[in-house]
């Protein structure tokens, strides 16, 4: 391998680090140029491309590494970005690579659970039952870790709920910020909350800013938390300041509103409501067994643990409307729900109700918001580049008979009330 190849690719893969791609893209390009057998300088290139949802010239540069030594990376990344493009050799190398038990688990498992979106995209859901179920073993916590964590988030939605009550907002209204600029978008993962900031981030007045971590940070640089009436009266006009500046940071500047879609934001609304007046906070809602086998199809990078468990992810998914039933209590008609079944019926109406919702003059972007070619962090970065298709509505009810503890836990929110 070349000194200048080197220079390049390492040059390239700063760029990558730091969420620059199309920089990256056009280092990776250069260093392919010094190495054009080389197969890792063709894998670099897919993955900008990747980045950047070019999805038909990422797909062809994956399929030019087939029987190469970056094939299962490859085949793996084909399965993310449209699994029906995967052929018979993909399948072979995926199979081959998740049932290797010398390799780690986290590799064997996201094998799996690209096996499983091919078979789900060819209807062989039985098979990819199997294999969503696999990825998911290979990757979950023991189910005491898992029992534990749940037994603390429920201990912190108590603790949320008895400090937020109707007294604590008498006590503190009033003494937030003047901003309207940011927009909450709220909701369980794999509800339609990428959907959302990518329609508003096509208006000319409005900055996506994907997930960003601001306000819990901000929240977790508070002394108290919640404060009390000892605590200072501009306490939460210090947590606006705080998060907008973190805000700034993260790449807000010119425009006059900003998303901010960090669905885990639903512990915090009562924050976000005395902090920020005058926001627009929006709550995405998926049918529920839809969201929560959803959730269960994917291997993420990090977190999300109670999503490789059915019952969990149930449970998970009524501790969330058990908080959300509290802000509609203390906050009435505060937080503005998005139903996904009708945005994805229909979106014109639904996208013009939204608009308007949010306080913004109409802009037909908004209507072409998979036109938009900003960055998309999320699973769902392909899908909204998309026009809105209705392949995944129903989408549980092909694998209903193996669903019974995710239904179970659902209770009353399960299919015909559990």
């Amino acid at each position: 391998m070349s000194a200048a190849y080197d220079r390049a690719a390492n040059r390239a893969q700063v760029h990558f680090n730091a969420g620059r791609y199309e920089q990256a893209l056009k280092g990776f390009r250069t260093a392919q140029r010094y190495a054009p057998e080389n197969p890792r300088a063709a894998y670099n290139v897919g993955m900008a491309l990747q980045e950047l949802a070019r999805a038909d010239q990422a797909i062809a540069v994956y399929g030019s590494l087939r029987g190469s030594e970056l094939h299962p990376q490859a085949a793996l990344q084909l399965s993310q970005i449209r699994p029906e493009a995967m052929n018979a050799a993909d399948e072979a190398m995926l199979l081959k690579t998740g049932r290797t038990e010398t390799i780690g688990n986290e590799y064997r498992s996201r094998a799996w659970a690209a096996l499983g979106r091919q078979w789900d995209a060819a209807g062989r859901y039985e098979d990819a039952f199997v294999a969503f179920a696999e990825a998911a073993r290979l990757t979950a916590p023991a189910v005491e870790t898992l029992d534990q964590m749940a037994l603390q988030e429920q201990l912190e939605i108590d603790r949320i709920k008895r400090a937020f009550s109707p007294l604590f907002f008498a006590r503190w209204n009033g003494r937030g910020s003047d901003s309207a600029a940011p927009i909450f978008v709220v909701g369980r993962p794999r509800s339609g909350t990428t959907l959302i900031e990518q329609i508003l981030a096509s208006h000319r007045s409005v900055a996506g800013m994907r997930e960003p971590l601001a306000l819990s940070q901000a929240i977790g640089r508070k002394v108290q938390w919640p404060p009390t009436s000892d605590s200072p009266p501009d306490y939460f006009l210090d947590l606006a300041e705080d998060y907008l500046a973190h805000i700034r940071q993260a790449g807000w500047k010119r425009s006059r509103r900003f998303v901010d879609k960090f669905p885990q934001n639903y512990f915090y609304i009562g924050a976000i409501a005395l902090a920020f007046p005058k926001a627009v906070i929006l709550n995405s809602v998926r049918e529920p067994t839809d969201t929560c086998f959803s959730w269960f199809r994917y291997v993420y990078d990090n977190g999300n643990e109670f999503s490789y468990d059915l019952a969990h992810a149930g449970r998970a998914y009524v501790r969330y409307r058990e908080m959300m039933d509290h802000w509609d209590e203390v906050l009435p008609g505060r937080v503005i729900n998005i139903d996904h079944e009708a945005l994805v019926a229909d979106p014109e109406t639904k996208i013009r109700e939204l608009i308007k919702a949010c306080g913004l003059e109409w802009d037909d972007h908004c209507l072409r918001f998979y036109e938009n070619d900003r960055l998309v962090r999320t699973a769902s970065k392909f899908q909204v580049r998309q026009p809105i298709f209705t392949d995944s509505i129903g989408r549980w009810k092909r694998y209903q008979r193996h669903l019974g503890p995710l239904i179970e836990a659902l209770g009353p929110y399960g299919p015909a009330g559990g």
